[in-house]
């Protein structure tokens, strides 16, 4: 099972007009799963830094060049 966990609900319904997600969604107010899961923000600068040297982030950017979206909300999420 695939749970797909964002922290607010701006662009969601345009997230899920999209088809970008098939499973179920969560909102997660507060953050808990991330607490929970011990995820730390990492700033600007280490965001920086993952995205010009991990090549994961890499093959996952040219996977996704066609994608449509938008720079709004968080843009995060969890699959558990």
């Amino acid at each position: 099972m695939a749970l797909g966990e964002g922290i607010e609900k701006l662009g969601l319904e345009e997230f899920q007009q999209g088809g970008f997600w098939k499973g179920e969604l969560y909102i997660d107010n507060g953050k808990k799963i991330h607490k929970a899961l011990d995820i730390k923000s990492v700033g600007i600068l280490g965001t920086v830094k993952m995205l010009l040297t991990n090549q994961a982030v890499k093959d996952g950017w040219k996977k996704t060049k066609d994608t449509p979206g938008n720079m709004k909300g968080d843009g995060r999420f969890v699959t558990l």
